[in-house]
């Protein structure tokens, strides 16, 4: 699933998210991907769009998700913010997603979880009407066995936009996600290195992995299937694999058979009942699960 908020309504606005977001669904659609794009969008559509999301995904062999757009630190949380996100609402901070909701939800099945986080971790303070609340940046989490969380710069440093359409580490992450392969860890180095030179090193992103297999965006030499997407991939074809849109107001599916709804497990189920309590009606069908 890729995200790309741009269009802040009170938070400043930001340029590149949303173009970020296009071209990068574009390329990983070309590597074999079934893409879930979603921008700009409010509370209730983020939460839907996780859900639904999280049940999609159940069935993958590697889950990724990319988001660019504000967010920041409270406490010992890590929250995403909305375009609709009020800072003077206080009460609003204890409603939104948290980047813990989103590594919980990707342990539904996927062996690999990939977190692509293209977000400033600069501290700010907002002003609220009952007084000052400071947003740290973000503090990197231990992310479960099996996942890996990519962040655009390291805590307390800006996240910057490049000179064109796409973020610097957006930017360089296009310009090395095909190269054949060349495992995920390496791409990743490979792309701070390159935002690194780009930005005279003020901005220097981080990984934090706990996979337990390696995982190739565009491999072309055999490998164990069962631990990679686009192996399978390479023998059916990447042009099978549709770009899906407006997850938000209800995903528009392909006319492709799907594999049987499994249950989710008793951790799982709890996880999305958490969201699921969070939205307003109508739910998405497997709030009603």
């Amino acid at each position: 699933m890729v995200i790309g908020n741009s269009d802040y309504i009170v938070l400043p606005q930001l340029r590149n998210p949303e173009s970020d977001s296009e071209t990068l669904s574009t390329a990983l659609a070309n590597l074999g991907f079934t893409v879930y794009l979603a921008n700009n969008l409010k509370h209730t559509e983020l939460l839907h769009a996780l859900v639904v999301y999280a049940d999609k995904a159940k069935q993958a062999d590697v889950s990724l998700i990319y988001y660019a757009g504000h967010s920041a630190a409270v406490g010992s949380q890590n929250l995403i913010f909305p375009i609709d996100f009020a800072p003077q609402n206080h009460q609003q901070l204890n409603a939104l997603v948290k980047l813990s909701d989103i590594t919980s939800l990707m342990q539904s099945g996927a062996q690999t979880n990939i977190i692509l986080f293209d977000a400033c971790q600069e501290p700010i303070v907002l002003q609220t009407q009952t007084g000052e609340i400071p947003l740290r940046s973000l503090s990197p989490p231990a992310p479960p066995v099996g996942t890996l969380i990519s962040y655009a710069s390291s805590a307390g440093h800006a996240a910057h936009d490049g000179l064109g359409h796409h973020s610097l580490f957006t930017g360089a992450l296009l310009d090395n996600l095909a190269q054949p392969d060349i495992d995920i860890e390496q791409t990743l180095r490979r792309v701070r290195r390159d935002v690194a030179r780009n930005s005279q090193g003020t901005q220097v992103p981080q990984t934090i992995s706990s996979l337990v297999s390696d995982f190739y965006f565009y491999p072309t030499r055999p490998r164990n299937s069962a631990q990679s997407l686009q192996n399978a991939l390479l023998h059916s074809g990447f042009g099978e694999k549709p770009i899906l849109t407006k997850i938000a107001s209800g995903v528009d599916t392909p006319n492709v058979a799907t594999p049987p709804i499994t249950p989710l497990d008793a951790k799982n189920a709890i996880l999305r009942d958490v969201l699921c309590a969070k939205l307003s009606p109508p739910r998405p069908s497997i709030c009603q699960k």
